[in-house]
């Protein structure tokens, strides 16, 4: 089980949030710049995960007052946008890994390998993570 867990996981590893969205369209905001589930990408989470490890602390090194940073767009503007696009991008890999979990608990029922029961628990849990990372999506928007 392990082992096929092992190999869904690097099967899905470059597949980017494009490939297939998880939740459904969201309505056309009023006058707020939501963050598309396609912007929740490896890549996106690496040049985020660069910016809080880089930008922030050179910030920090740079002010004299901590009222100086918090008047910098670079920290109002920059943090709040790249922790939403870590958070998402967490929140869409934890439920890519469950619908994967289901699948193959699904097909191992097909082969008589597993119970109906382990088949809905995984499904809970997919639909549970699903839930959790389309109630971010629905609810970010861009900082500016």
């Amino acid at each position: 089980m392990i082992r096929n867990l092992f190999a869904v996981a690097i099967a899905l590893a470059p597949v980017t949030a494009t490939a297939q969205a998880l939740c459904p369209p969201q309505p056309a905001p009023g006058d707020v710049a939501p963050v598309e589930e396609a912007r929740f990408t490896s890549s996106q989470f690496s040049e985020s995960l660069t910016y809080l490890r880089t930008q922030i602390p050179a910030l920090l090194q740079q002010a004299q007052f901590t009222q100086q940073v918090r008047q910098s767009e670079l920290f109002y503007i920059g943090y709040p946008n790249h922790l939403s696009l870590i958070e998402g991008y967490a929140l869409r890999q934890e439920a890519l890994l469950r619908r994967a979990e289901r699948d193959l608990v699904a097909e191992r029922r097909e082969n008589h390998a597993a119970s109906n029961p382990e088949l809905e628990a995984a499904t809970k849990a997919f639909e549970g993570a699903r839930q959790r990372y389309c109630n971010m999506v629905s609810s970010s928007h861009y900082v500016d």
